[in-house]
């Protein structure tokens, strides 16, 4: 019980949450409402089901697009998170420091050995046995992290995940930089098993994760969306270990950072 409650306390001191008045800019990305809310709680997170309603999806040019194409999914159900994080020694508006932002995205063998908090099982657990960037969906021979000097406005890279829960899969993870964010687009090209029960077929389960830095306040948002077999009400016990999946990203992400 000790270890236990000592790992959810690391996991919410990990987050560092960043409440208060945001840089000018995160006006234009969301709603007022919402972002009077984010101010006040440093989080906020909604479920879906086959009803596709992203309350928090902040206003870009791909927006109409992306969640038109989530629609085309036919989500069984999702899971949205909206987060801020405030650092000490950043600054945004600097070259090098978004660079850096950036690159972590394209850290994935650091993904590696990262973990969540387990709804199910009520403890901390390994998400990641290991991740790294393949050459090609078919032959999948490991190649190293594909980091760059200069922010491409489009790139795309296949990604291994041996994940504790799904198994050995291949995603198309699609990146976009564009006005001073940065936007994940990762979708399956395997099926994905639960244990010895098929759960979701290719390209079926779709993460995106948005990121836009400002001064030294980073605005992060994920939504994951799920079309599966919903054998015996597996697809809804998950949407909890969804939401703490998205959490790891986060904390994954901000750790790289400090």
């Amino acid at each position: 019980m000790k270890k236990r409650a000592m790992a959810i306390l690391v996991l919410c001191f990990v987050t560092g949450f960043f409440y208060g008045e945001f840089p000018e800019g995160f006006e234009n990305l969301l709603d007022a409402a919402v972002l009077e809310k984010l101010e006040k709680s440093g989080e906020l997170s909604t479920t879906f089901n086959d009803k596709v309603n992203l309350s928090y999806f902040p206003d870009i040019k791909l927006r109409a697009q992306i969640i038109k194409e989530i629609k085309q999914l036919n989500p069984i159900f999702g899971v949205e998170v909206l987060l801020t994080y405030k650092m000490t020694g950043k600054d945004f508006s600097r070259e090098k420091d978004l660079l850096e932002l950036y690159n972590i995205l394209r850290s994935v063998q650091s993904l590696k050995g990262i973990e969540y908090y387990s709804g199910s099982r009520g403890r901390m657990r390994i998400m990641f046995h290991d991740a790294y960037i393949v050459d090609s969906p078919q032959t999948k021979n490991k190649i190293p992290d594909r980091l760059v000097s200069i922010i491409p406005a489009y790139s795309t890279l296949f990604i291994y995940q041996n994940d504790s829960s799904f198994g050995e899969n291949i995603f198309e993870t699609v990146y976009y930089s564009e006005n001073g964010y940065f936007l994940m687009k990762m979708e399956n090209l395997t099926k994905i098993w639960y244990g010895l029960v098929p759960l979701i077929d290719p390209h079926n389960l779709n993460y995106i994760i948005f990121i836009y830095p400002k001064e030294d306040t980073i605005l992060f948002y994920s939504v994951v969306c799920v079309n599966a077999f919903n054998l015996f009400g597996i697809a809804e016990s998950r949407t909890a270990s969804f939401y703490y999946r998205i959490k790891a990203l986060f904390n994954w992400f901000c750790s790289r950072l400090n």
